[in-house]
């Protein structure tokens, strides 16, 4: 196993010579920084940054008055409740000035936004929920204040549905601690958090809370998901995970998470939302110091998985603000391409915007011959199938980790000869859709085998006109092992369309997804 640091080596990331225990707050308000964010997204925004705990023997991380009680089994396999009060919560904020030069650790004027953070499980490790200062110090560095809530009583645990709503019970009641703080003259935080703007993030089983907690707090702009568990998969169901804003990051080489056990959670999702699998990451390196698995073969470095994951999530935090920059990495091939500027590392990368959009076909009816619009469904040269994504359960425990499904169904055209699949949309005769000219739809080769060419035909009034889907419109990777957004421009001179057909000339591919949108 890897050697994990202590929480004293993260005091080396501060440049400055002052002792980090010898910074204080001097209770001096310095005029605001300049309010315009204009730098490169993975980069250090404009804010110094300092925290609650930086270093051995200066803990001021304060105390959120948890009261939760659970059951576990015991060495001695009798059932015990056990109660944790006074968890930590380590904050990380945007200050006034570098401290590790100045001396001074006072907060930056604001009031800025407040990112919630729960952590992972760690079956060896138990106290982590300081171990993503890389991560933390990029959100304040940006003007967010990010307190990391302590879910240490709930670690080196067995994964349960009650295990989430513990973690999502620490998240909410840190919001009212941060509260408290906003409120108290004496606080370093006195009238610096916009509490009317709350994001709530987290890693691994700290995803799942985090949609848990947003539920219960009325002023939640969003949710990020870093290798967040699957919620169908701890019992709470395959309802709608949020209607909220939502980003989800998972890793390519995640041994915790193996693909495509998470994958259902982007279909449940109800509101716009980014997907970005980070290729070759792996779900330990979304942090600091949490060790790697054994069985762990990361296909790139942590700090270009921190990159890659600092990208796309500042890009959310700016979206959620109403930044342009946001939603052009997002909701585009834009962030795809990036992505492999910044850390020399491709991205698959879909997403859904929440803007108006003709959707056809989610292909998940009861009746595979009607699409979404009531339009008929031809196949030919194959029979038309739905692919179930899924995992074993190993146990009929409603509490169990393992004793859930997670399902999503997609199209999955297949064929050694040429076929086609075409989906009619002119129920009321020839639709107009020159509101809606991008064809966009998720696709993914097969995971073993050889991925069929896609060619989309429009079928319009005057005849048809075929669009090969080439990389350009896929995006800068290959299409395999994972979904990636395909987009296809509708030409202009066809817009009233009758039906879209897709056509392959052997091998597999698979669809979901597929509507008529715009940029």
């Amino acid at each position: 196993m890897a050697c994990v640091p202590t929480p004293d080596d993260r005091t080396a990331r501060f440049a400055g010579p002052v002792d980090p225990c010898r910074a204080e707050l001097l209770g001096v308000s310095q005029p605001a920084l300049p309010s315009d964010l204009d730098g490169e997204l993975w980069e250090p925004g404009p804010y110094p940054v300092w925290n609650t705990h930086p270093g051995p023997g200066c803990n001021d991380n304060p105390r959120v008055p948890l009261a939760a009680t659970r059951t576990v089994t015991a060495v001695t396999g009798h059932d015990a409740p056990l109660e944790y009060r006074d968890l930590q919560l380590y904050i990380t904020y945007p200050a006034q000035t570098d401290p590790s030069f100045t001396g001074a650790a006072d907060v930056a004027e604001g009031p800025f936004g407040v990112i919630v953070f729960a952590h992972a499980n760690n079956d060896s490790v138990c106290e982590i929920f300081e171990s993503y200062y890389s991560l933390h110090d990029h959100w304040a560095s940006w003007g967010w204040v990010v307190a990391s809530a302590d879910g240490t009583p709930f670690n080196c645990d067995r994964g349960s549905r009650e295990n989430i709503e513990l973690r999502a019970q620490g998240m909410v009641a840190a919001v009212e601690t941060l509260r408290t703080l906003n409120e108290d003259p004496d606080s370093r935080f006195h009238q610096r958090l916009d509490l009317a703007r709350i994001v709530l993030a987290g890693h691994s089983r700290g995803g799942g809370a985090a949609f848990i907690a947003a539920r219960e707090l009325e002023h939640s702009l969003g949710v990020i998901t870093l290798q967040g568990i699957d919620l169908a998969a701890f019992g709470f169901g395959t309802g709608t995970a949020t209607r909220l804003p939502t980003l989800g990051v998972t890793a390519g080489n995640d041994v915790d998470l193996h693909y495509p056990r998470v994958e259902p959670m982007e279909d449940r999702l109800g509101g716009p939302y980014a997907w970005v699998n980070i290729n070759g990451g792996t779900h330990a390196y979304t942090a600091d110091t949490v060790p790697d698995e054994f069985d762990d073969r990361p296909g790139l470095s942590r700090n270009n998985q921190h990159d890659l994951t600092e990208l796309f999530t500042t890009a959310f935090l700016l979206d959620l603000t109403g930044d342009p920059r946001g939603a052009s990495v997002l909701y585009s091939l834009e962030g795809a391409t990036l992505a492999r500027t910044v850390a020399g590392h491709g991205v698959y990368h879909r997403w859904h915007d929440g803007r108006d959009a003709l959707w056809i076909d989610r292909f998940d009816r009861d009746d595979p011959a009607i699409n979404d619009l009531g339009g008929v469904i031809v196949a030919d040269g194959f029979e038309r199938q739905t692919e179930t994504y899924t995992y074993r359960p190993e146990s009929d425990d409603s509490v169990s980790v393992r004793g859930r499904w997670g399902t999503s169904t997609s199209l999955l055209l297949s064929s050694v000869a040429p076929a086609s699949y075409t989906t009619r949309i002119d129920v009321d005769g020839p639709r107009d859709v020159s509101s809606t000219p991008l064809l966009t739809f998720r696709a993914k080769g097969p995971d073993f085998g050889a991925a069929a060419p896609v060619t989309v035909v429009f079928e319009h009034e005057n005849g048809d006109y075929a669009v090969p889907v080439t990389q350009t419109h896929r995006g800068p990777l290959p299409l395999a092992n994972r979904f990636q957004q395909v987009e296809v421009p509708v030409p202009l001179a066809h817009v009233r369309l009758r039906a879209i057909r897709l056509e392959i000339t052997g091998g597999t591919v698979m669809v979901d997804d597929l509507r008529l949108t715009r940029r």
